[in-house]
């Protein structure tokens, strides 16, 4: 990897390359190794997912959002996802789909544009995917 990034810094110094700050690939096949799936999913086990009524809803305005999941690829169909354990096992284990979800969040909002994305990260590093995939012009 450093020899393919000392390349692109060469060749394509336009390419963004970002080294996290991590010990193991997360979203890949490495995380079975930590053998972490039964232990988050029991520890995660209260969070059902799902709203049982309007009085769980701490803001009604924010019930009508739509949500895109990078888990998914796209728009959250809230009768079929459930953000639950397994979700959450789901976001840690699975390739990241960001950029189906950020690609079908745009085509669905053409007539609003989408003018405002916040990463919230202790690390941010999908703020330069994501000028690449909404234009120069983006903010985060």
């Amino acid at each position: 990897l450093e020899r393919v990034v000392d390349t692109l810094k060469v060749l394509h110094p336009k390419v963004p390359c970002t080294w996290l700050r991590v010990n193991n690939a997360f979203h890949s096949h490495q995380m079975d190794r930590h053998n972490i799936e039964a232990s988050l999913c029991q520890s995660l086990s209260h969070i059902r997912g799902e709203m049982v009524g309007v009085h769980e809803m701490f803001d009604v305005e924010c019930s009508r959002a739509q949500l895109y999941s990078t888990v998914i690829g796209g728009r959250v169909d809230t009768t079929s996802v459930r953000f639950d354990s397994k979700y959450w096992w789901n976001n840690i284990r699975q390739p990241v789909l960001f950029f189906s979800a950020i690609e079908t969040l745009m085509k669905e909002n053409l007539e609003n544009p989408i003018q405002v994305f916040i990463e919230m990260s202790p690390n941010p590093v999908l703020s330069s995917a994501l000028e690449e995939i909404v234009g120069p012009n983006a903010r985060n």
